[in-house]
């Protein structure tokens, strides 16, 4: 928005508007509102700084603001004066300062610069020259402002997190890496995570059998890693992988464990990371099936869905073959395409042939019939349709 108000000229409508409302915005420093600021101005102001140091403009006729406009690529002149600027001084224009022939040796300006800047202008080559002052954008090759070029420059880049990368893997249908985002944050609403909100409730694992524990609470290391159903799920790919994974209670340390661990050849290294987020997704939705359907929790069918889904995700593969091999997926053969033809026949000479048929959408719902009469050279003699209203497909067929 601020850039679009500098850079059109005072007759645009939309300039008009945000310079009778925010003030002159052909200062770099943005103006206090006219009227009392909205949230969204408010916004604007505490992001300007950042606006304000990357806006450079490029001289041309000189009638920018000599002291609260950058350009000279090191900011304002404002920031860098020695000394307080005279009132007299504040409202010069840069053509005051530099010519077509550089800089005025003859400026009572020279006091208030420090040297450093003046040889930076002098080695700049800045000059005034026919044309119009241009603000520019310096972070993007056209000089025009753009969202991404202004993220680039005011975020902080972090440290790459490296399970991030393995979950958001393009393999991963969406919804199970926003899950697996959650794990990672702790973000999953098992019973003990209700609980430390304060709220009060009867908890058991229903993946964990009786004999396990007394009424065990349910958690996040137990549901994925140390209950019952979690264990056999994990032992089974870990077996068709031939991964020795210690014992961790932390489900972070499990994926980091799988994920890091020595793989053997002919074991695909895009599948071993993708595997044991297929089944934390397929144990959760056991849990749930237990909790909310009242299925009981079987191993063998997570272990199945698991297999479904992988064989799904690597269907066509060059190596799908020897994948769903060694990892017991069956691999049924496609079946063979069948055709039948099927045409109409034309009736005998001398004979007409009329065909009807009837039907009802969404069965039932409004239904109707149509028919059609043909001669033996299969001219066309007549047609009819008709509405019934509301029936069945049996009820228009009769």
């Amino acid at each position: 928005m601020v850039w679009t108000a500098k850079i059109e000229s005072r007759s645009s409508l939309w300039a008009d508007y945000v310079t009778s409302r925010y003030g002159h915005l052909q200062q770099s420093t943005l103006a206090s509102p006219l009227s009392p600021p909205s949230p969204l101005w408010k916004h604007v102001l505490s992001l300007s700084p950042v606006l304000n140091r990357n806006l450079q403009w490029k001289v041309g006729r000189g009638s920018i603001n000599l002291w609260h406009n950058n350009w000279t690529g090191i900011g304002r002149l404002a920031d860098w004066a020695t000394q307080p600027i005279p009132d007299d001084m504040l409202h010069m224009s840069v053509s005051d300062f530099v010519s077509h022939d550089g800089i005025n040796p003859q400026s009572p300006d020279f006091d208030l610069l420090p040297t450093g800047d003046l040889d930076h202008i002098i080695q700049a080559g800045i000059y005034t020259s026919d044309q119009s002052d241009c603000l520019v954008w310096p972070h993007n090759r056209s000089g025009i402002y753009i969202v991404k070029s202004r993220w680039a420059v005011c975020r902080i880049v972090g440290q790459g997190i490296v399970w991030a990368k393995r979950i958001w893997d393009p393999k991963i249908p969406y919804k199970i890496s926003t899950f697996l985002w959650r794990i990672f944050q702790g973000a999953i609403p098992t019973d003990d995570r209700v609980q430390s909100r304060g709220i009060s409730l009867t908890s058991r694992c229903v993946c964990c059998d009786d004999e396990q524990d007394f009424s065990p609470c349910e958690s996040l290391e137990r549901l994925f890693i140390k209950g019952a159903l979690a264990s056999k799920v994990w032992k089974e790919f870990s077996d068709n992988f031939y991964l020795l994974i210690p014992l961790s209670p932390l489900i972070g340390n499990r994926f980091f464990l799988w994920w890091h661990s020595n793989l053997p050849s002919g074991r695909p290294h895009l599948l071993r990371r993708i595997t044991p987020c297929l089944i934390v997704w397929e144990l959760w939705k056991a849990r749930n099936a237990t909790k909310f359907d009242g299925t009981l929790p079987n191993s063998r069918k997570v272990i199945n869905r698991v297999r479904w889904l992988i064989g799904k995700m690597f269907a066509g593969s060059p190596t799908s073959h020897h994948t769903f091999h060694w990892l017991g997926i069956p691999i049924n053969p496609p079946l063979p395409k069948s055709y039948h033809f099927v045409k109409w026949d034309r009736p005998l000479g001398g004979l007409v042939k009329l065909n009807v048929d009837g039907a009802a959408a969404s069965n039932p719902g409004p239904s109707g019939v149509g028919g059609v009469c043909r001669d033996s050279n299969g001219d066309l003699i007549f047609v009819f349709y008709s509405g019934y209203g509301v029936g069945s497909n049996n009820w228009a067929e009769l």
